[in-house]
């Protein structure tokens, strides 16, 4: 047998490797960070959105203003008629529906009531007066003090007889300079008026809320300028 002679092989030289650059090194690594980045930006992004559309839309609303506006006080003499008096210094209001009458110098006593008027309405008559007196003091009535405008005055209730009838009167007066005394008073029938029989003074009935309150008013609005 014939031996068979192997042929020289060389033995292999292993390939020599490239050498990596460190900077291409680093670049891949920013470039994998700035990936990750966005990813984690964009999911943030998708994840609030994904919120806002789950919160339902809250519609505004405009508050309504609950508070009251208080209406304007109603004056209840704006329409009324004004009389006003220079040589005495006062003015007073009356309605419309009185009438206005100068009843200065009836009577013959124009020498101590210089001045004189009466509103005639359709369920009472009141009279105003300017008298050349002191005013009434310890009458033995019931006197109340009292403040019409910017003075004092006394207030009081007596009878007296007009023509022959029984009259309740209502009566206020306030001392003016000069020795002159302002009355106002109001009359009242003698179907309205009675007399308290026990303390025997003279007294008003119940009058009507209608009568009462333009009296009242009626003094409300006196002013005086001396």
């Amino acid at each position: 047998m014939e031996n068979e002679t192997q042929p020289n092989v060389p033995p292999a030289t292993p390939s020599a490797q490239i050498p990596v650059s460190p900077s291409k090194s680093w670049l891949k690594i920013l470039l994998f960070i700035l990936i990750e980045l966005v990813i984690i930006a964009g999911s943030v992004f998708v994840g609030i959105q994904i919120g806002k559309r789950q919160i339902p839309t809250q519609t505004a609303v405009n508050s309504t203003d609950l508070s009251v506006t208080p209406s304007p006080t109603t004056n209840p003499t704006a329409n009324w008629k004004t009389y006003e008096n220079n040589q005495y210094g006062f003015t007073f209001k009356y309605p419309l529906t009185f009438t206005f009458k100068d009843n200065t110098g009836s009577g013959g006593d124009l020498a101590n009531v210089p001045w004189k008027i009466s509103l005639t309405g359709p369920n009472s008559i009141i009279s105003s007066s300017i008298q050349k007196r002191q005013c009434n003091k310890n009458t033995g009535l019931v006197e109340t003090p009292v403040t019409v405008a910017n003075k004092t005055g006394i207030r009081f209730v007596q009878e007296d007889q007009m023509d022959g009838k029984l009259f309740s009167i209502d009566k206020i007066e306030v001392q003016l300079e000069n020795n002159l005394c302002f009355t106002i008073e109001k009359y009242v029938s003698d179907k309205e008026a009675s007399l308290n029989q026990t303390e025997n003074v003279p007294i008003l009935k119940e009058m009507t809320a209608q009568d009462k309150n333009i009296f009242e008013t009626i003094i409300s609005t006196i002013n005086f300028s001396k």
